[in-house]
Formats: C-alpha cells, sequence, structure tokens
C-alpha cells in the first residue's frame, strides 16, 4: 500500500567479475501451497557462453530467502522465457526450460541432448486423456545442427514422442503455436512454417494460421490467434484463415515491437481471453473484449493455476497454458478450491 521495502534477498555474484546480470522472474507453487519467486539470472562470456542460474526465492518468518540455486553448468537448451508448471499434477511445480526440466526442489528433473535453442514452446494437457495425468510439450528450434524442426515430448519426463527434421541442412523455425483448430483431429493440434500436425504427429495442412498467439475470443471452444493486432480463426474444412476482429479498426491502438499486445489473458471473468495494447501516442492502455455471446459455461481461466503462472513469466511473449485440455469435446474442469 505504501511502497516501503519489507524485505530483502541478495542476487547471486556468481561470475559478477564478467559483468552484470540480465533477470526474468515468473511466480510458481514449489511447495503447492504458497508463491515463490522464480528468477533466471544470466550473463555472457567473451567467447559468447552463458553463466547461467534459475534461483527460487520465498517469504520465511517475515525474511525473504533463498530457497536453491541451479547453474547451468552444461548448457542445456535453453529458450527466452522459463516456463513454470506442475507437469506431473502432484501440486507442486517444475521449472522448465526449452530442453531442461527442475523439480521443485531445484534438482534435474531431465535433459534433452538433441534440443538446442528455440523461441517458442507450449506445456499443457493435449487431450482429455492427459488431464491430471502428465502434461506435454510443443517446441520449434533454431538452426539445429541435427536437422531437428520441432517436437512433441512429455513435459515430465522429457522423453521425445513425435520429431519433425528438415529434408536437409537446418532451418530457424522461429515460431509455433498449438490449439484446437481442427475439431475432426482428437485433442489440440500444432503449427508452425513447417505446417500443421495433430498431436500425434500426423500432417494435416501444409498452410497454417500464423504461429503467434493462441487466443480464446469467439463463442466455440476452438482457438483462435492474436496476430499483430488482427484476431484472426482457422477455417479446418478450406484451411484458410478468416479475420474476426481487428484491433486498430476497434479503437486506436498498437501491439508491441515484437507485434504481441502488452499482455493478454483471462481478467474480466468470462473464460474468453482480453487483450491490452497501448493507445496511440502511449497515453493509454487499451483493453479490448469480445463481444460475442457463448453457450459455454467455464470458470474464469485466471482460477487454473498453470493458466495464472503463466501470466505471471515474461520474456518473449508465449500463449497462456491451461492444466486441462479446453477444445471440442473437452472434459469440463472440476470447479476450483
Amino acid at each position: 500500500m505504501t511502497g516501503a521495502l519489507e524485505a530483502s534477498a541478495p542476487v547471486p555474484d556468481d561470475h559478477i567479475d564478467i559483468g552484470p546480470k540480465a533477470c526474468m522472474m515468473g511466480i510458481g507453487y514449489l511447495d503447492g501451497e504458497t508463491p515463490s519467486l522464480i528468477t533466471w539470472f544470466k550473463n555472457r562470456n567473451a567467447d559468447k557462453s552463458f553463466n547461467s542460474y534459475m534461483v527460487a526465492y520465498h517469504f520465511e518468518n517475515g525474511q525473504f530467502v533463498q530457497q536453491w540455486k541451479y547453474e547451468n553448468k552444461y548448457g542445456y537448451a535453453e529458450a527466452h522465457q522459463f516456463r513454470v508448471e506442475d507437469v506431473d499434477y502432484d501440486g507442486k511445480d517444475e521449472i522448465l526450460h526449452m530442453g531442461f526440466a527442475l523439480n521443485s526442489d531445484g534438482t534435474l528433473r531431465y535433459h534433452m541432448d538433441e534440443v538446442v535453442h528455440g523461441d517458442r514452446y507450449h506445456i499443457t494437457a493435449f487431450s482429455n486423456d492427459d488431464n491430471g495425468k502428465e502434461m506435454l510439450g510443443y517446441a520449434i528450434q533454431q538452426n539445429n545442427a541435427n536437422g531437428l524442426l520441432e517436437f512433441i515430448y512429455n513435459a515430465s519426463t522429457g522423453e521425445i514422442l513425435w520429431k519433425n527434421y528438415a529434408e536437409s541442412g537446418t532451418a530457424d523455425v522461429g515460431r509455433g503455436d498449438i490449439g484446437d483448430v481442427d475439431p475432426t483431429h482428437d485433442g489440440y493440434e500444432v503449427w508452425s512454417f513447417q505446417g500443421m500436425y495433430t498431436k500425434d504427429g500426423e500432417k494435416i495442412s501444409d498452410t497454417t494460421a500464423y504461429p503467434s498467439l493462441k487466443l480464446y475470443w469467439d463463442g466455440d471452444l476452438l482457438t483462435e490467434s492474436y496476430n499483430d493486432g488482427k484476431i484472426e480463426k482457422w477455417n479446418y474444412e478450406d484451411k484458410s484463415v478468416s479475420r474476426l476482429a481487428t484491433t486498430w479498426k476497434i479503437t486506436g491502438c498498437s501491439s508491441s515491437d515484437r507485434d504481441a499486445p502488452m499482455f493478454y489473458g483471462d481478467i474480466l471473468g468470462d473464460w474468453r481471453e482480453e487483450v491490452i495494447c497501448t493507445g496511440y501516442g502511449y497515453a493509454s492502455l487499451v483493453i479490448l473484449s469480445t463481444t460475442i455471446p457463448t453457450d459455454y459455461r467455464l470458470n474464469t481461466l485466471s482460477q487454473d493455476p498453470s493458466y495464472r503462472n503463466d501470466m505471471t513469466s515474461k520474456g518473449y511473449v508465449q500463449s497462456n497454458m491451461l492444466s486441462y485440455y479446453l477444445g471440442a469435446g473437452m472434459n469440463m474442469p472440476e470447479q476450483p478450491n
């Protein structure tokens, strides 16, 4: 209420002689009950390698203390954002990067040797069958020397379930997204500039919606997308894209320099998602909400722990994911506590 400092904790000073550290932050429930601040610190050596640390902090007896610190000294693949999800549904959150994951106590859970850096990855229940059991992940790759373009994996164990390779050489895939855009196939579909696939790796289409941000906007249970101020829908019958709304035609507003909104998520209570942009001239914030009615009644998505954690995670803005499958034929989630 006042802005007065209540408690503080030091930033790790490992390799501080190299230079100051960049930092990203997120919130996780490592004990399953109370929030921890999850931080990712890194700086860069002269040879372009990184010194990288995941550090967790927690309030204990009125003090802000470091719970644990993990150094990624083997250079396991990282993205531009980490994820905090309860991938095995035991009530305690895990911390995930592109090519490795940590347990809630900061110990290494697994790593994937073939995986290198990529900008985008998404972790959630891909279908009703995954709800309450184990989450899966979908990730894209950038200039992987093995020719790996994208893959689907078990986010709890690190087992890779499907891989898509380049016919020759390497490729910078850049972006990929996930959602239920085709009800004729079970569960979520994944798509990138390499095409659209089912959750089992069956190719559906060479053309796709632009792989930007998953968005729930209209009244059905299928996924829409936000693409540089345009709200779009994939038409699975003829494999085309139609536009539902254009943000700057609703009111004068701008996306970020990465063509993403300043924030998006379900913040008004209806399960569809709001988009927050800046007004022209940066003198205002603009909240955009759907006007389309729906026949489906769901709790606000922000009641879901995975979704809420994703909304706090910063870096390259990526799609907010749920702990349960939301799409055609979905099982309705239980009432949250």
